[in-house]
């Protein structure tokens, strides 16, 4: 939304901006996955966010690029629908999962999309950029279906590559934190070397990389692992609990105050009502003969 100031310090910071917005509307997309299904949901998301980023425009809102980017609520649905056609039991997603040939339709988008780059629409334009990215998403979903749904594929198992999984480990990190390293290194390392620029991109590449991944990993292991498969609290509690605050739940509310104040005593036992007490007497107008023995 800052469009003057987001190139500054931190240049892939104004993707968190996009992507927390997004996460509001995660409830919505699920329960549009349960009543419309996944592939009309999915439709939906994409032509909603279509007209949002083509249509919506207000100057105090950053529509352009590296704005709000209203069109990655599309690429998120398309995310979900190839996570879901890959692992979901669902006879809709199933049937596309086996019945769709998907290495031929990644190969068909990998072509348009390196045709699109010299494209030009009806009115003499080269196409939208965020055209583009609809592209390069429906190729990744395509992508990743056909990865995950074949083992045996050269694409599966490069991806699979342990290395390569190891540094998808603290990925995010990585994309965090590796533009104002990269910035450190070459403000205050390389630049004052004063090296020709061939040697000093050399030296970027071949010292620079290794040194921010390293950076990025440490980042990883103070500021993200920590928060990763946190334990609920309450969790390691015995199963056996369960029932009886269940029923604590469903009791009245006096049963409740009793057992959660350690300081009161057990509840009494209940006693055959007397005559008395059928009656409605206060327990000290009973006969000597009602009162309950100590």
């Amino acid at each position: 939304m800052y469009s003057k100031i987001l190139p500054r310090i931190n240049h892939v910071m104004w993707s968190i901006s996009v992507e927390w917005r997004i996460y509001f509307l995660f409830p919505l997309l699920v329960l549009c996955w349960r009543r419309a299904g996944a592939v009309i949901s999915t439709v939906a998301a994409v032509a909603g966010s279509y007209l949002l980023i083509r249509y919506v425009h207000f100057e105090w809102l950053n529509t352009a690029a590296y704005g709000t980017c209203l069109h990655f609520i599309g690429l998120f649905a398309l995310g979900m629908l190839g996570a879901g056609v890959v692992y979901s039991d669902d006879r809709q997603l199933a049937i596309l999962r086996k019945r769709v040939p998907w290495r031929a339709v990644s190969c068909v988008l990998v072509v348009a999309f390196v045709a699109a780059r010299d494209l030009r629409m009806w009115w003499g334009g080269a196409m939208p950029w965020y055209l583009r990215d609809y592209l390069v998403g429906v190729l990744s979903m395509s992508l990743m279906i056909f990865a995950a749904s074949n083992s045996g594929s050269m694409i599966h198992r490069a991806l699979a590559w342990r290395p390569l999984t190891l540094v998808g480990m603290f990925g995010y990190s990585l994309y965090l934190m590796h533009a104002p390293c990269l910035q450190l290194l070459s403000l205050y390392v390389i630049g004052p070397l004063g090296l020709p620029p061939i040697l000093a991109f050399c030296s970027l590449v071949l010292v620079g990389t290794p040194a921010i991944v390293l950076l990025c990993y440490v980042f990883y292991l103070f500021c993200e692992r920590p928060f990763l498969n946190t334990p609920v609290r309450g969790a390691g509690q015995s199963t056996e609990t369960r029932p009886k605050f269940a029923a604590r739940l469903t009791s009245g509310v006096r049963n409740v105050k009793q057992h959660d104040n350690p300081l009161r005593g057990a509840a009494p036992r209940p006693t055959q009502a007397g005559p008395s007490q059928r009656s409605g007497l206060h327990p000290s107008a009973r006969p000597s003969s009602e009162k309950v023995p100590k």
